[in-house]
């Protein structure tokens, strides 16, 4: 086999770098690699109004290494979201001076960011609508932290 033909494989410090084999580094911290190469947290935008379901939300993201920015607000949120971008966005239909419908498509707009809705509403009305502005899952609250 020539030089040209063999496998590549990861560098040592790569294979420590992923030492979960699922995208984690050594400390645990999910990532993903920026234009250069270089390991970055994965950043996801958690838009919801109720203060218990944030934070407990926050929290668990963050046990499982992700980094969270979290928002009560929806036009707050999406601000946040257009300036700043993110690796995925949590967002609840019912929100303060926003719906997440109308984040929904206005990100839509603008992005191909993984968008996951999750609300209280079970109406499967609710959920085609929210799939149709471009959402890419719909869970329902309460949700198990493993299922997200």
């Amino acid at each position: 086999m020539t030089d040209a033909s063999k496998p590549v494989s990861a560098s040592p410090a790569r294979e420590r770098a992923d030492a979960h084999g699922d995208g984690r580094d050594a400390r645990g911290t999910r990532s993903t690699e920026d234009r250069r190469g270089k390991r970055k947290s994965i950043h996801i935008v958690l838009v919801e109004d109720d203060e218990v379901i944030r934070e407990t939300t926050q929290i668990s993201l963050e046990r499982f290494g992700y980094t969270v920015t979290a928002f009560e607000d929806g036009r707050e949120g999406y601000e946040f979201v257009t300036a700043n971008g993110a690796d995925a966005v949590l967002l609840d239909l019912m929100l303060p001076t926003m719906n997440g419908a109308s984040i929904t498509r206005a990100i839509r707009e603008r992005s191909t960011v993984p968008i996951i809705v999750i609300s209280a509403r079970s109406d499967p009305i609710d959920i085609v609508q929210s799939l149709e502005a471009g959402a890419d899952d719909y869970l329902t609250k309460p949700f198990d932290m493993q299922v997200l």
